[in-house]
């Protein structure tokens, strides 16, 4: 039978007035626009893209864009309705009752749920589910009854399992259904091996092994962890012979037994008030590790001591490097306390290897005062001291009033730093903030200071004090090569500059350089008078000549006469080398009477004035002095004058006939200015006195050729 198509914008089947059920039979293609259904639509295919509402849906397939308040089987979204069927798809499903035989592929979330079958890969959530089998979920809800329980990792929120026996627990695993857990009565838990109850805890949380507990922990018979061998046992609980326990505990402060191998006890107080391990026998107590073990004490979780197999011990560390070692990241200190100042407290330290008898002492002062300190001592007497109130060191005392005070009663006081290959350095190094540093130290013999990493001046084996330089160079007078005692080097004339300086304001006092000579060749000692030219100090220029230091130029203080108490005559002696000359020579001499003697006279030289309108010569500058006039001049009044300056002035004629006028300062005989020769390239001279700041006499001496 072919059929064709129907449009139709509504259809409405009635009986008797009232709507009834409409059945259509086949397959319903597609619906268009929108369509709602009042009664029951039963067929076996469905297939619509618009609404359908406020209907029934019975059938084997049901495929829809949005279904609401129908029953069917979807793809999209679906609420509040009642679904009947065999096959159900959905993306979500929320507030109905859904009855299936298989629900794949979904989140479902209800009130109640019916399955032969569920298989998810979601959540199921806020309903009940009954079925056979449930694989590859995770259920969250209220009840859950299941056969089995199949597939990746199952959470179970709540459940209730049935009491179960020692010989079938409630809780087993495949293939050994007498061993798990199960509860002997009300309020009781217990493990079960082999289908014998093994653990037992019950009401109030009493522990019992092998039997029902009566205490707190109760152990039914001996237990013992360790070898089998009696002698071997690692740790044994149980009653041995009567009087004797291997190990006890005791809640109550029982003290019926005598002899303890390990007591624990929490009682009223008194002797057996005291939690701990008490050894009350007259045997030795022993905690052993046998062969290469360990011993390890845990407080709170964690391990706080060890005692390893070289009998080290370590506090905070379990590798204990030392026979004691003690390590904290917060709290690392070791306190030695004693209760009253004649005990102290105090650490011994004995070596017995070279039969000493006699500890060292590390500890607290044991007087009144200071309260504060830690000694070294034999026990007597003090060697070394901290006083920790203010951080200061003393050593030989216990009471330095600077931040290190070294004493010794008797005999000499020395700080020694040794380096011991006799080359390596030994130094004392002084640092401020930063890390910028002085030092003072010694390679071998010699004592040097330097600043940051560079030395600055040093003492060497010979006692020399040298500056700028770490070796003694030799020089040499006339032709004898000699070291000083002082040497000051630099790589500039400021590196190599020597100042004294005074900072008073009395006249009488200054910086001052001194010699002294000794003539009985011991210092300090002036009981021998030195003799007539012998020589009082020197000072002495020299440059290198290429091989040598060789001297340029000297002075020198001798004896000038015969000595006296109080009476030292002296002359001083400048020297200068000629070209050619190794050494040298005297040229200017000033006497104990102030007669100056130079060897090869006076030189000075004669300077030329800048012709001009106004000639004035600088006396500052030189004493004598010539000038070629070309016009007619005035000699104005000399600069810088001083009482008994004298000097010459040589005046030539340039063009001839020239005249020269005079300052008010030049005074010439009978007051009469002299008038110079005419001749073109004449020379006349005047020699002068200064007499006093405003007065220079003269003497004119006319037409020199």
């Amino acid at each position: 039978m072919n059929y064709g198509t129907i449009k139709v914008d509504q259809i409405t089947f009635t009986n008797a007035g009232v709507d009834d059920t409409l059945t259509v039979s086949g397959i319903m293609q597609s619906m268009s626009g929108s369509m709602t259904v009042t009664g029951t639509i039963q067929g076996e295919t469905i297939i619509g893209t618009s609404t359908i509402s406020g209907a029934t849906v019975t059938g084997n397939i049901g495929q829809f864009t949005s279904i609401t308040g129908v029953t069917g089987v979807f793809t999209s979204y679906i609420s509040g309705l009642t679904i009947t069927g065999d096959t159900a798809q959905f993306i979500t499903v929320t507030g109905g009752s859904a009855g299936f035989t298989t629900i794949t592929g979904t989140t479902v979330t209800g009130t109640t749920a019916n399955f032969v079958s569920g298989i998810f890969s979601a959540e199921v959530s806020g309903l009940t589910v009954r079925g056979t089998t449930v694989s590859g979920l995770t259920v969250t809800g209220n009840v859950g009854s299941f056969a089995t329980l199949t597939g990746g990792v199952i959470t179970l929120t709540s459940g209730v399992f049935g009491a179960g026996t020692a010989a079938l627990p409630s809780i087993s695993f495949s293939g050994d259904p007498n061993t798990g857990i199960y509860s002997p009565g009300a309020d009781q838990l217990a493990i079960s091996t082999n289908g014998t109850g093994r653990l037992f805890v019950n009401a109030s949380g009493n522990v019992g092994v092998g039997t029902s507990p009566s205490t707190t922990f109760h152990v039914a018979g001996n237990a013992r962890i360790g070898a089998a061998d009696a002698n071997a046992v690692g740790v044994e609980l149980g009653e041995g012979a009567t009087g004797n326990r291997s190990v006890r505990i005791d809640f109550v402060g029982d003290t019926t037994y005598t002899d303890y191998g390990l007591r624990i006890i929490r009682g009223s107080g008194g002797a057996n008030g005291d939690t701990g391990i008490n050894h009350r026998g007259t045997g030795l107590l022993r905690l052993n590790a046998e062969d290469a073990g360990a011993i390890g004490f845990n407080a709170n979780g964690s391990e706080r001591m060890r005692l390893d197999s070289s009998g080290r011990l370590g506090l905070g560390t379990s590798s204990p490097s030392q026979i004691l070692h003690v390590n904290g990241s917060t709290n690392g200190g070791i306190r030695v306390e004693g209760t009253g100042f004649s005990t102290g407290a105090n650490i011994q330290i004995l070596n017995t290897s070279n039969s000493n008898t006699t500890p060292s002492f590390i500890g607290q002062r044991t007087t009144a005062t200071p309260t504060r300190g830690i000694e070294i001592s034999d026990g007597t007497n003090p060697y070394f001291y901290v006083d920790t109130s203010n951080g200061r060191v003393g050593i030989g005392t216990t009471s330095p009033d600077h931040q290190l005070v070294v004493q010794k009663d008797s005999g000499a006081t020395e700080i020694v730093i040794n380096a011991q290959d006799g080359t390596s350095t030994a130094n004392l190094r002084y640092r401020s903030a930063g890390t910028t540093s002085a030092q003072i130290g010694s390679v071998g013999s010699n004592l040097f200071f330097s600043t940051g990493t560079s030395e600055r001046a040093r003492i060497d084996s010979s006692g020399r004090l040298l500056v700028g330089t770490s070796s003694a160079f030799p020089v040499r007078i006339a032709t004898t090569e000699i070291t000083p005692r002082q040497q000051l080097y630099g790589s500039t004339g400021t590196d190599s500059s020597f100042v004294q300086g005074c900072g008073s304001t009395i006249d009488s006092t200054a910086a001052f350089h001194w010699f002294a000579k000794f003539a009985s060749g011991t210092v300090n000692d002036n009981t021998t008078a030195v003799v007539s030219d012998e020589r009082l100090g020197t000072i002495t220029w020299s440059g290198s000549d290429g091989t040598n230091q060789t001297q340029a130029a000297q002075i020198e203080c001798r004896v000038d006469g015969t000595p006296g108490a109080n009476d030292m005559p002296g002359r001083l002696v400048f020297s200068t080398t000629a070209d050619g000359s190794s050494s040298p020579t005297e040229r200017l001499r000033i006497s104990q009477n102030g007669v100056v003697t130079i060897k090869n006279g006076a030189v000075a030289e004669i300077d030329t004035l800048a012709d001009g309108a106004t000639i004035t010569p600088d006396l500052s500058a030189s004493c004598n002095f010539t000038v070629t006039i070309s016009g007619n001049r005035t000699l104005a009044n000399p600069s810088n004058i001083t009482a008994g300056q004298t000097g010459s002035i040589f005046i030539v004629q340039g063009t001839g006939s020239n005249t020269l006028s005079w300052g008010s300062y030049w005074d010439f005989p009978a007051g009469t200015a002299p008038t110079l020769s005419t001749a073109s390239g004449a020379v006349d001279r005047v020699d002068y006195i200064v007499r006093t700041s405003t007065s220079i006499h003269t003497v004119f001496t006319a037409n020199y050729s």
